[in-house]
């Protein structure tokens, strides 16, 4: 009985899991001005240099919209980014 209860909740957690939502993003002003000025050149659908897309960030969900600004956090704290 107690590997069904398992069972049970662990695959709820999974089905909970794989039907994230996609929050709307709301993007401060200056930060969409500065992704527009100093991103959106090379980080775009066109051009997605290093393989980064910024111009969808609105579209994606909570979570990858928070490790791609994790990613470009850690880029600009080293100085990688923006060229």
């Amino acid at each position: 009985m107690k590997a069904l209860t398992l069972i049970l909740f662990c695959l709820s957690v999974s089905l909970a899991i794989g039907t994230e939502k996609v929050i709307p993003f709301a993007m401060p002003d200056k930060m969409e001005d500065l992704l527009a000025n100093y991103c959106f050149d090379c980080h775009d659908d066109e051009t997605k240099k290093g393989e980064v897309r910024l111009d969808n960030l609105k579209t994606l969900a909570l979570k990858d919209q928070l490790d791609l600004l994790n990613r470009v956090q850690e880029q600009i704290f080293i100085k990688e980014m923006p060229p």
